[in-house]
């Protein structure tokens, strides 16, 4: 399993692949010309490429740009950030903020964040609907920073009618998934919400709460990885 696991060699390669992908998309920025306002140089592309960008600097047309898979994530009324892919073995996928914050998902679902004021640890594997998933299960989380370790989930899916979704990527037929979540120890309630391409199972964009602690992360996905 990537996420808790050493790296297999099928998803070492997909990071190596990345990596070497970026470096070799920032020789063309060598010239000393940037993509981003405010970017002097070649050097501070490279950089900000590896460790993230200003929000202020950075609009969907220009992130659109990237040689990397890209998302917009705020949590709560936070910025609005930019969050590029690090780590693609599908279904799974790690994503890093310029804070160095991280989250990891499959199908679209976080199962563990770092680098939060209140992380989500650890969570066991969800198969959700869509990914060919029953529509009740069980999970179980864990919450270290509360010392907080095996809570059982209860998870309810409901899917919703497909309609024309304008996201900063473009107009596409979407379809709202509906997520109750249940953690009768610690009483939390929870509802998420997964807007996903039937057509190829991938969620573009998301509303979910991943701790009792935190306001909902909402994402949308600027440039995907390849499917």
């Amino acid at each position: 399993m990537l996420l808790f696991l050493r790296p297999s060699s099928d998803s070492l390669r997909c990071r190596q692949v990345l990596f070497f992908g970026a470096v070799a998309a920032m020789t063309l920025f060598m010239s000393g010309c940037s993509l981003f306002p405010g970017f002097s140089s070649a050097g501070d592309t490279f950089r900000y490429a590896l460790q993230g960008f200003p929000d202020a600097d950075v609009t969907p047309q220009q992130a659109l740009q990237l040689p990397y898979a890209s998302m917009f994530a705020r949590i709560g009324e936070g910025p609005k950030s930019l969050v590029i892919l690090a780590e693609w073995s599908p279904p799974l996928a790690m994503w890093i903020g310029a804070d160095k914050s991280q989250f990891y998902m499959r199908h679209g679902i976080v199962e563990r964040s770092a680098g939060l004021t209140y992380d989500l640890t650890t969570s066991s594997q969800q198969t959700p609907p869509w990914a060919g998933g029953s529509l009740e299960s069980l999970y179980v989380v864990d919450f270290k920073y509360r010392g907080l370790f095996g809570l059982r989930a209860e998870s309810t899916w409901q899917k919703g009618e497909a309609s024309l979704q304008q996201l900063d990527s473009g107009v596409r037929l979407l379809t709202p998934w509906e997520q109750q979540v249940r953690i009768p120890l610690i009483d939390w309630e929870i509802e998420n919400t997964y807007w996903v391409d039937e057509a190829t199972g991938f969620v573009w964009a998301s509303q979910q709460t991943i701790s009792p602690d935190m306001p909902a992360l909402r994402y949308e996905i600027l440039k995907p990885p390849a499917l």
